[in-house]
């Protein structure tokens, strides 16, 4: 029994001891706890976060491609417009030369339309003549009773 009584103090103490770490062990696992579940809740948070980044990067992608298809389609009515610039740029070029040549032959035009104005005139009033002449050989000479004199 003595020895029994000499154990207990010993006993005792390896018992609180015991208990002691027991109860630190069970506030770490209480605190390890709380934070899984803060863990948790932040993970949970963060995977919805990034599925809703993916949603959007999916949707900035897609826009993106509508932009560039876009870009692509504007781009190449520019190039058609510039095409068709270019392609009334050098029908103009060709007008301008043109013009000019028609420019440095109107001196000369302009007097040939003006003998040819003359040459008209003159052709008129000989045409006017000719036809008074011919309406005159048409015409009867008349007796004085009216009766058509022979010739």
């Amino acid at each position: 029994m003595k020895e029994k009584f000499n154990d207990l103090p010993e006993r005792a103490a390896t018992a609180t001891k015991e208990k002691n770490m027991c109860t630190n062990k069970e506030f770490v696992k209480e605190t390890l706890g709380r934070k899984l579940e803060r863990c948790l809740i932040e993970f949970k948070k963060a995977k919805e976060e990034t599925e809703q980044q993916e949603r959007s990067i999916v949707t900035l992608q897609l826009q993106a491609k509508s932009l560039l298809a876009q870009i692509e389609e504007e781009q190449k009515k520019k190039d058609n417009f510039s095409s068709k610039q270019k392609e009334m740029f050098k029908l103009s070029e060709d007008l301008k030369a043109e013009l000019d040549v028609l420019k440095k032959q109107w001196p000369d035009d302009e007097a040939k339309m003006k003998a040819a104005e003359e040459e008209e005139k003159k052709v008129s009033t000989e045409w006017h003549k000719m036809k008074q002449f011919v309406v005159s050989l048409k015409t009867p000479f008349y007796s004085s009773d009216l009766k058509p004199c022979s010739m």
